[in-house]
């Protein structure tokens, strides 16, 4: 959340490529505000038409299938990729970039309403969509594939999940981690199914961020080009609302049924609750004298203040 925007450029530094009111999106931290500030290379302009909505929904998903996909894994014509949560905005942008690059698609949903929702937009078949939440995609995996396995999988699953898509993979295989959960709470890796030379790798786009800037520059360039080009589309449902909607928004996301992409507006209508910030300041003793020593009446008191709390 946060990690992405789209709004008109306010201020520009020397040598920088872009000008003030140029319409930009933005891949960054902390940008739930109304002012943020970057680097050249998380900008990239936004399309004709497009508005800043679309804009802000582009970034963190095509961005991520991009890297993943593209980058990291290498994904070859005729090969093919395992997608879990293959609903959800990652999902679907991996989607389209694996048939880009000419993959064989499966994907994992967690529900039949999001069976439903890939047949009918993206033309999946439907014995290529398996279900996560009841693991019983691994066997499906293997019966599809001949018991060999896939050549990619793209992993937001923790826990049992992971270990399971883990030994999904075909020999030379690679398996691209991008739900990090396992990772933050050292899990551990069965260590066997390296014998097949598989390969483990993680993508998060807060280090490549900061790290690497150049990459995420390259990405959302690609990423623009490939949407001009109506090779990739925002993920559905597509909803917009406004600022002061959010906390029914963050439940939606919560919820088991949530899927596609969310947007956030600022809008001049929009109104939201306030929390005050209440500080309480210790009066050293040298004011609380002068204090003393200029009250009475028609004069001003102005304490000195030494020390906060």
């Amino acid at each position: 959340m946060g990690g992405e925007c789209a709004a008109p450029v306010s201020k520009v530094g020397p040598q920088c490529e872009y000008a003030p009111s140029d319409r930009v999106t933005a891949l960054i931290r902390d940008t739930y505000g109304l002012i943020t500030h970057t680097s050249g290379e998380k900008v990239v302009r936004l399309r004709d038409g497009m508005s800043f909505a679309e804009g802000s929904a582009l970034p963190i998903i095509f961005v991520t299938a991009w890297i993943a996909l593209h980058d990291t894994a290498r994904l070859r014509p005729g090969e093919s990729v395992l997608i879990h949560a293959g609903a959800g905005g990652t999902g679907q942008g991996a989607i389209l970039v694996a048939r880009i690059l000419g993959a064989e698609v499966f994907v994992t949903i967690g529900s039949d309403e999001k069976k439903q929702l890939l047949m009918n937009h993206y033309g999946i078949e439907e014995d290529r969509i398996l279900h996560s939440r009841d693991m019983s995609f691994p066997p499906g995996i293997m019966r599809m594939t001949g018991e060999r396995g896939v050549d990619v999988v793209l992993n937001s699953l923790s826990g049992e999940g992971l270990r399971a898509s883990w030994e999904c993979l075909a020999p030379l295989g690679r398996f691209i981690e991008i739900g990090n959960r396992d990772i933050y709470s050292h899990a551990h890796l069965p260590m066997w199914h390296f014998h097949k030379n598989v390969t483990f790798s993680s993508v998060d786009l807060l280090v490549i961020v900061e790290e690497r800037p150049s990459m995420i520059s390259t990405a959302l360039s690609k990423v623009m080009t490939l949407f001009a080009e109506k090779n990739i589309q925002i993920p559905q449902p597509f909803q917009v609302s406004g600022i002061s909607e959010l906390q029914d928004v963050l439940r939606r996301l919560q919820s088991d049924n949530a899927a596609g992409k969310m947007a956030i507006e600022m809008r001049e209508s929009d109104s939201v609750p306030v929390s005050l910030l209440v500080r309480l300041w210790q009066m050293a003793p040298v004011a609380d004298r002068s204090a003393r020593r200029f009250s009475g009446p028609g004069q001003i008191i102005i304490p000195v203040v030494t020390d906060r709390t």
